[in-house]
């Protein structure tokens, strides 16, 4: 996968999402935690079984930051905010809830604590410095709205699909 542009810290070079070598990063961190509890790392790597609900609101979020500008997309991302407090929750529930699974399997979720906050700290700093006009923080602001709007759907299609199937707008169809 190739960099993409991004704000370069101090002694950093661009982010990488998915690492600086193949077998590094997010993505195969998420494989990992995949095939520690039981999954098959092909089938999760292919998205075949992802919900199409998923996969609509995946896709509006690659529309969103795509369609807009750098400033909106970059602004979107601030959702990671709050990452890092969610990320040690999760880790914890894990440990609480699935001790069978090894610590180094929830790698993704403890990389994601530190990385949030950075993410989330240089993406705030890159806005103010751009969005010096009240059109372009509205706009900004729109951007995360929209994004907050694309995950609650992500979540309600989990919902709908795992926790009480048969709820929400499709009912007991399948």
């Amino acid at each position: 996968m190739a960099a993409r542009p991004s704000h370069m810290g101090p002694g950093r070079g661009p982010y990488r999402p998915d690492g600086d070598k193949p077998g590094e990063g997010g993505l195969e961190l998420w494989l990992r935690l995949a095939e520690g509890v039981g999954l098959d790392r092909a089938e999760v790597a292919s998205c075949r079984s992802v919900l199409p609900g998923v996969r609509f609101a995946c896709d509006g979020y690659v529309q969103l930051v795509t369609e807009r500008t750098l400033l909106e997309a970059v602004a979107s991302s601030l959702t990671e905010a709050f990452a890092p407090d969610i990320m040690t929750k999760r880790i914890l529930a894990w440990e609480k809830h699935y001790p069978w699974v090894s610590p180094d399997m929830l790698g993704y979720f403890r990389a994601r604590v530190t990385r949030a906050r950075r993410d989330s700290e240089e993406a705030i700093d890159w806005i103010c410095d751009r969005a010096t006009t009240y059109e372009r923080q509205e706009a900004c602001v729109a951007a995360l709205i929209r994004k907050t709007e694309i995950l609650w759907h992500l979540l309600d299609c989990v919902y709908a699909a795992y926790v009480e199937p048969g709820w929400g707008p499709a009912g007991g169809r399948a």
